[in-house]
């Protein structure tokens, strides 16, 4: 519930029933080796979140690697993740069984014991929001392991504020968020930009033939295009009425959700210059297909921006406010300007990249030299994770970042029958042990948000 709404980024009482609930494992005898690192992984999941990336930098330090997952070992969803780590002989891939076989404790517990095994010094978490056996693992090893938590959902809750001694961001927005709302201390945020994964995946093409026109792209998770308004989708449709050349294109998950927004304010005669393609494996070669990309809105995205720059495509964001800036993502390495205030602004700049090829070649270019190159990527993070110090500028203390008020809803797939899951279930993996363990404080947790 506290992902799904912006009730909070920081729930200190979830904090500490993770932290009491780590004093049921089983201390071992810890070693650490600095040629040894784990890292901890919810998705195993190619050109997804930051895994990938990660795994390469550490692959380049010529480190030992550990990595568990939850994930299947014949995922189809990380080919080209496990293939990077079965062609690096100084990696162990650890696969937690699942749920119906481990759960709670046990789970956690069976975490502890491997990260022990590969007397590791530092520990990197990549994880769902709601990772609770891996933050109690977290809490119960010893304190000579440095701990960092790769923060990929820097605009909205995740359990673990207290369970790592770093937390590794990828944009200033999220370092703001973390110091003011998460509460950790500045000195233990680092800022860390990243860069998209490009593999040879070929393209699949699309479901239209292009001649003459020009394409405009969105995507990305399905939450991120959902407000009351259908802000996104009028604008959308203003777009399609103004520019007759233009094709929509849109990719990611839950389409049935994004064409059930459109339909509310299009009529069907718009789908002839409409495609909904779903999740795309080649979204790389998506990217060299375009011509235009439109941030998503009122949530902006991170990746999706970086590929348009990354293949020189002009890049339209509404801005809402610093949470929704694309600038805020392009802007970390030179001053980029590809936010529009108003939508009738945005809405005169596609007009012009649509009828002018050199202007939007013009401004395609423009976004170059925006993104961080893997050796860039590479060096900036062994220095980050060498020192524990930013390289970087940082966010001034004062500056002040757009905090969701309490109950928010942004995830467009959103019922009554989700809020019920989550309230009854906020502990959802370990409600077992924390009733049976910590009875008092799980049921002041469950009763506090039943009354949100």
């Amino acid at each position: 519930m506290a992902y799904s709404f912006n009730i909070s980024f920081r729930d200190d009482e979830l904090e500490d029933l993770t932290f009491r609930l780590s004093k049921n494992i089983k201390k071992k005898h810890c070693e650490t080796n600095a040629d040894s690192v784990v890292l901890i992984d919810s998705f195993a999941h190619d050109n997804h979140g930051l895994t990938q990336q990660y795994i390469r930098a550490i692959m380049a330090q010529q480190r030992h690697l550990l990595y568990i997952t939850d994930a299947s070992p014949n995922s189809e969803n990380a080919v080209g993740l496990y293939g990077d780590l079965n062609n690096y002989p100084c990696a162990t891939i650890v696969h937690v069984p699942n749920r119906n076989k481990l759960a709670g404790l046990k789970r956690a517990q069976f975490i502890y014991n491997e990260i022990i095994k590969a007397h590791p010094y530092k520990v990197f978490m990549h994880l769902t929001p709601n990772a609770v056996e891996v933050i109690i693992a977290m809490h119960a090893l010893s304190d000579k392991i440095i701990k960092y938590q790769i923060n990929l959902t820097d605009h909205t809750f995740w359990l673990g504020a207290t369970a790592c001694d770093y937390s590794l961001e990828f944009r200033p927005y999220g370092f703001s968020v973390s110091e003011q709302a998460r509460k950790i201390d500045r000195s233990k945020l680092l800022l860390c930009p990243y860069y998209p994964i490009v593999d040879d995946i070929p393209f699949k093409g699309f479901p239209f033939e292009k001649k003459n026109e020009c394409v405009i792209f969105s995507g990305g998770s399905s939450y991120k295009f959902g407000d009351d308004k259908n802000t996104f989708f009028v604008m959308m449709k203003r777009l399609l009425d103004e520019n007759p050349s233009l094709i929509w294109v849109h990719a990611g998950d839950n389409m049935d959700g994004i064409k059930e927004k459109m339909m509310s304010v299009m009529s069907v005669q718009y789908l002839r210059r409409i495609y909904l393609v779903g999740i795309r494996n080649d979204i790389a070669e998506v990217f060299r297909h375009i011509d235009i990309y439109i941030n998503s809105y009122p949530f902006g995205g991170g990746l999706m921006n970086l590929y348009a720059a990354h293949f020189s495509k002009p890049v339209v964001s509404l801005k809402r406010d610093v949470y929704t800036s694309a600038n805020e993502i392009l802007g970390q390495l030179k001053d980029v300007s590809v936010d529009f205030t108003t939508i009738d602004d945005l809405c005169v700049e596609v007009h012009r990249l649509v009828e002018c090829a050199d202007y939007r070649i013009q401004r395609g270019k423009q976004l170059q030299d925006s993104v961080i190159k893997v050796n860039q990527f590479n060096e900036l993070f062994d220095k980050l994770c060498t020192s524990n110090t930013n390289i970087l500028p940082i966010p001034d203390k004062s500056r002040e970042v757009h905090l969701p008020s309490s109950g928010e809803l942004y995830d467009c797939r959103s019922s009554i029958v989700k809020i019920i899951k989550w309230r009854g279930l906020f502990v959802p993996y370990c409600q077992k042990e924390a009733l049976l363990y910590c009875p008092s404080k799980m049921i002041s947790v469950i009763k506090r948000y039943f009354r949100k």
